[in-house]
């Protein structure tokens, strides 16, 4: 069914949720179960959202913006449909999806890949473990030598592709392991298997996901001008299905679109190492690929209550050879609209002198978003407002090293050296944030008036110069010059100057290093003269220096001396020039750079009175930590990326044992030999983050540390002839401390904080590895026979790892509010289950020294079988349905004195049919048994489930619908509650307490079901009906009901069109109890019966059956969009009114009076309470 936003019905998992909810890290057991509420909310209790609150994610920088436009909800199964946009910066070769650029329509889901050598399903998967087998040394030589040929050639693939799944609201990738099995990464309690050419994901909750309708992609490259063969393999999996493990099932439909595109040429300049003598000379060479796509796009989502379809363009986009999106529409079954989103889309245009090639200068742009309901009807527009209308073009030069545009007037796309440490040439691939900042979404302006504005900095990490003496940037601390001139006859010249060193001149070593540069000059070199000087110190110090020397300085007072002693004849003129010179030493300094991508620096929210209601500022400094200044960065990311850039081969080479020469080249490319690696989806994870509130901070602050590289780094390698990367995304970005601060008087006070430990359990039995061989070829012989092939090749491999980890322990501390200083403390331990990677056991002790423990089992915890048709078996059939995340048992404990004592507990007991609870049983001991005498729930030899014998049911579940709804249960020593359900078994139009599911009826003759009532009639339409729209016409045949006890007394009530007939119940007709608007309630006390049976004439409404001693609460709907009418006890009746958009604008008692009214007045637009 479709879920309106301000109506809930609640199912089975809402019922699990209330016994024990079970989130990582924070699970809880609820000891005031109640039964759950199953009839919606009062429309009344909508309202509307102010502005937008976008959150973000910290460790990427990245806020995560998105428009929300339909719930579906069917059975167990809820699906989001909304626009979502990424502004992490724009990359100059990004193509604009059918919703615009940057933007995303979440639809449903898709599974893509990273492929690696052929593509795993006619490779990888059928390969796995001869791969595995050549790592280990399984193979003989001939074997070994036949993989690596068949590698080369491309007749057998060694790496395993890389799968990347988003459904459902999760995301995260997957891998084939040296098992041959499908593993996530990291491990989660997801089930993947792959069928003939199609993927199934079941999660924990058993719901499952089929992807079977593919998008194909050939790629035709050209290498130096020709086209080579073509690779033809899918590239991507969209849903087409989801199904409960009840059956309730949502299904997806696609076009198939044919588009097609180039890829910008890549550009390789071979730089010869060796000479032109050996006939080795630099060139130039491009490549690009010619790419075709059979591309999926979404047409129809249907579930049980209605569809939603998604319309396109007729005229074909600017930028692409498919069509843009036009309108999402939700319709309920009988094809009616019930409202829909109408885009409207507009182009990014290029400014680049001389314009764009075959329309590589658009981009389809979303310009707004406008919600229109029956007749036509709208609500004022989301507005999108962009930093800049304009692009480079999409095969543009103008790119950093990451691919977003940096305004650069590049001739050339790649970039290179004629020496290893030269200066670079072609390219500049340098950043430039304010040009990567171009396009981004700067203003989302929604329906009600209120609008956020975001401000965008380009990405930066940080480098250090280690501590040392810089030789590069002497300073002069003494100087000593002196000539014979005039000598006044006088042979031997004494010159002198001083200078002193500072104790806190001194280096870590404990002294100055200097240097010195002396130089002489003696006129006649026949005359004999001598220069000398010397450096002379308080402390002893005495040195002749020499040009060049070095010194080494302590603290105190020095005297430089210098002499020149000649004979006088011929021309005895001399000179000198002494400088000493200090080399600094410095400490390791820390230095900010700019990286690729961007980040968000600040958000502002702006109600629909146009006043500031809320700012966010985002700064990404490091704390005070470690001797890292406050002004560095904490920005960190994987690798260099100039050393992606360039390897070396070499050409033209003899076969072994003959003599000559190779030519040697190291190859530079204009893209990365590698793709450079993201974190998370960004090129730079931030290990602090600081959140200031307010315009100036003085609402607080939050201070948060991450994980990040430095921190588990990946395994990979950069260097030729390999490049590959074996990336652990999962341990970054992980939250490791949290800290809220108040603004006080000038400062900070800290609030609460939040301490977290991880464990990742790379050593236990729930890790698994892919193994990957990759060939290089460092050099080329020109002959392609094998064994010339084999002396050519290099090996290398690597692990592709899925291990699990978990929150291992979280300390929670607060602080005084006006101290700062900390009052209160809460440690958390937790343990989780190797088996479904859920909660096992949640440890917790507070400041007093308290402590209590949570215990959980699961249905993979239990060796059950489905030899029998005892309780086993239910255990057994959940684990069949990978049911495996909502706790069987869960009890809690009391740790005192060394000792564990059983507090309480529940178990929940399921049918063996279905997956659905039939009992939750409680225990409640109050500390007085042991842990260790306390028996955990079991299977036992005979397949019975057995538990702790003081557990008593607490809620029974007897009845359920087909779709796994309530239709009975009690709470113990409680009365029953009876649930009747229509729409397709979606909503729930009665309930009744005080019965059971034989002894009640209900119809409105609204929807398909009949309420547990029998007839063959067909309703009929009428507008005056009490509930709902139709009525029916006794005339076309009675309606009956079986299966009364003789003991209980019933009340029959319905509403009679007046003049329409005479209506009766088994012979008698009833007592007419108030008319309203034409139609008169009427009702029928009946003893001693076994079946009803209501025949005569007349048109009857709002039929009700229930014993005397019960009540009845009934409601109708207009599906998709809300209840119509809600009937009480005493037969009143409220009526609901919306107006074209859905929304609730009247309430009308039974009379029709209106009891309230709404108005939806946004601003901007006029007043108008006319509906």
């Amino acid at each position: 069914m479709f879920l309106p936003k301000r109506i809930y019905v609640l199912s089975l998992s809402f019922l699990i949720g209330l016994i024990s909810s079970n989130v990582m890290g924070q699970t809880d057991i609820d000891r005031t179960i109640n039964l759950p509420k199953i009839m919606p909310v009062s429309p009344e209790a909508a309202s509307l959202g102010k502005f937008g609150q976008i959150p973000v994610s910290y460790y990427r920088g990245v806020p995560n913006i998105s428009v929300p436009l339909f719930q579906v909800k069917e059975g167990q199964i809820d699906l989001p449909v909304q626009l979502s946009y990424h502004a992490g910066g724009i990359k100059v070769e990004e193509m604009a999806s059918t919703v615009g650029l940057s933007w995303a329509l979440s639809a449903g889901g898709v599974i893509t890949r990273t492929q690696k050598g052929q593509d795993d399903e006619t490779g990888y998967f059928n390969n796995y473990n001869q791969v595995k087998q050549f790592i280990l040394g399984g193979l003989t030589q001939s074997e070994q030598n036949s993989f690596k040929v068949n590698v080369y050639n491309q007749y057998a693939d060694s790496e395993p592709d890389i799968f990347y799944y988003n459904f459902g609201g999760v995301s995260g990738k997957f891998f084939c392991a040296d098992d041959g099995k499908l593993y996530t990464s990291p491990r989660t309690d997801l089930k993947i298997t792959y069928n003939s050419s199609n993927f199934t994901i079941v999660d924990g909750k058993g719901i499952t996901y089929k992807f079977s309708t593919r998008e194909l992609t050939t790629t035709e490259p050209y290498i130096g001008g020709g086209n080579n063969d073509q690779f033809q393999s899918n590239t991507s999996w969209y849903l087409t299905q989801i199904e409960d493990p009840l059956g309730n099932q949502i299904d997806l439909t696609y076009n198939n679109v044919y588009t097609y595109f180039r890829t910008k040429a890549i550009t390789t300049f071979s730089r010869a190492l060796t000479g032109a003598e050996f006939g080795c000379q630099d060139s130039f060479s491009d490549s690009y690929n010619l790419v075709s796509v059979e591309r999926p796009t979404i047409k129809e989502i249907s579930f049980s209550t209605g569809k939603i379809r998604f319309d396109y363009e007729a005229v074909k986009r600017l930028d692409a050879p498919d069509t843009a999106m036009r309108q999402i529409t939700l319709l309920n079954l009988n094809n009616d609209t019930v409202k829909y989103f109408r885009l409207y889309t507009g182009y990014y245009t290029t400014n680049e002198v001389g314009g764009c090639e075959d329309g590589y200068g658009y981009r389809l742009r979303l310009d707004s978003l406008k919600e229109f309901g029956k007749n036509g009807k709208s609500a004022n527009p989301y507005k999108f407002t962009y930093n800049a209308d304009v692009l480079p073009c999409r095969l543009s030069n103008a790119q950093d090293h990451w691919g977003y545009y940096n305004a650069k007037n590049n001739i050339q796309f790649v970039r290179y050296q004629y020496g290893d440490n030269g200066p670079w040439y072609g390219a500049d691939k340098e950043i430039d944030s304010a040009a990567a900042k171009t396009g981004l979404l700067t203003v989302m302006t929604y329906p009600t008036g209120g609008r956020t504005e975001f401000t965008y900095e380009g990405n930066t990490t940080s480098y250090s110069v280690p501590a040392g003496f810089d030789p590069g940037h002497p300073v002069t601390i003494a100087g000593l010059t002196g000539n014979n001139s005039n000598h006044g006859g006088n042979y031997l010249l004494t010159f002198q100057s001083t200078f002193s060193v500072a104790s806190g001149d001194l280096s870590p070593s404990g002294y100055v290093w200097a240097t010195a540069s002396l130089s002489k000059y003696i006129a006649d070199p026949n005359v004999l003269s001598i220069i000398t000087i010397t450096v002379t110190g308080s402390n002893g110090y005495n040195k002749v220096i020499q040009d060049g020397d070095s010194l080494h300085l302590d603290a105190g007072n020095y005297t430089v001396t210098g002499t020149i002693e000649t004979e006088y004849a011929g021309n005895p003129y001399c000179e000198f020039a002494l400088y000493l010179s200090k080399i600094p030493y410095n400490p390791l300094t820390y230095y900010n750079k700019a990286y690729g991508g961007i980040r968000i620096g600040q958000i502002k929210d702006y109600d629909f009175g146009n006043h500031l209601a809320d700012v966010k500022t985002y700064k990404y400094n490091s704390f005070d930590i470690a001797g890292i200044p406050t002004t560095i960065s904490s920005g960190e990311y994987a690798g260099n990326p100039d050393n992606l850039y360039y390897s070396y081969t070499k050409m033209n080479c003899p076969p072994p044992g003959n003599p000559g020469s190779c030519c040697s080249y190291k190859i530079y490319n204009s893209v990365s030999n590698y793709p450079l690696l993201y974190s998370n989806g960004s090129p730079v994870g931030y290990k602090n983050v600081t959140v200031f509130f307010g315009p100036d901070g003085s609402g607080g602050k939050q201070e948060y540390t991450y994980t990040s590289y430095s921190d588990y780094p990946d395994q990979a390698s950069y260097s030729a002839p390999f490049f590959f990367a074996s990336e652990y995304d999962w341990k970054k970005g992980l939250l490791l401390k949290s800290t809220d601060y108040k603004y006080e008087g000038t400062s900070y006070l800290p609030v609460k904080r939040v301490i977290n430990e991880y464990d990742f359990h790379s050593s236990d039995t729930t890790k698994r590895i892919s193994r990957g061989v990759v060939l290089g070829k460092l050099y080329d012989n020109n002959m392609g026979d094998s064994l010339s092939i084999l002396y050519q090749l290099q090996v290398a491999s690597y692990d592709v790892l899925a291990e699990a980890f978990n929150l291992s322990r979280d300390t929670a501390i607060a602080y005084d509010a006006i101290a700062g200083t900390p009052i209160l403390q809460v440690v958390n331990t937790y343990n989780f289950s190797s088996k479904n990677f859920q909660l096992k056991r949640k440890q917790s002790i507070d400041s007093k020294g308290e402590q209590l423990a949570q215990n959980f089992k699961y249905s993979l915890d239990y060796g059950a079988t489905a030899a029998n048709n005892n309780r086993g078996r239910s255990l057994w059939n959940l684990q069949s349905k990978n049911i495996i995340s909502a706790p069987i048992e869960s009890l809690v404990t009391k740790i005192k004195g060394g000792s564990e004592y059983v507090l309480y507990g529940n178990i929940n007991s399921y049918r063996n049919d279905l997956p659905l609870i039939d009992t939750v049983y409680s225990l409640e001991e109050k500390g007085t048994t042991s842990l260790s005498s306390y028996q955990y729930s079991s299977v036992d030899g005979s397949n019975n489930f057995i538990f702790f014998n003081t557990y008593k049911p607490y809620i029974v579940q007897n009845r359920y619908t087909s779709k796994g709804k309530f239709s009975e249960l009690r709470k113990n020593d409680d009365h029953k509650m009876v649930y009747l359900w229509d729409y397709n078994g979606e909503l729930a139009v009665a309930s009744v307490t005080s019965a059971d599911s034989a002894s009640v009826a209900y119809s409105s003759f609204e929807a398909d079901g009949k309420g547990n009532w029998s007839y063959t009639g067909v309703p009929a339409d009428d507008p005056t009906s009490p509930t709902g729209t139709k009525y029916y016409s006794l005339g076309s045949g009675p309606v009956t009901k079986s299966g009364l006890l003789t003991g209980n007394d019933y009340i029959v009530t319905y509403w009679r069109k007046n003049g329409s007939g005479t209506p009766s119940v088994n012979g008698a007709t009833g007592t007419a109890i108030v008319t309203k608007n034409g139609w008169t309630l009427f009702k029928h006390q009946l003893a001693g019966i076994t079946s009803i049976t209501i025949n005569g004439s007349g048109y009857i409404d709002e039929l009700r059956l229930y014993p005397a001693s019960a009540n009845m609460l009934t409601n109708t709907y207009n599906p998709l969009i809300g209840v119509s009418s809600s009937c009480d006890a005493a037969n009143r009746i409220s009526y609901y009114e919306y107006d074209a958009l859905g929304r609730l604008s009247l309430i009308r008692d039974q009379d029709k009076n209106v009891l309230k009214k709404f108005c939806y007045n946004f601003q901007g637009q006029q007043e108008d309470c006319s509906n």
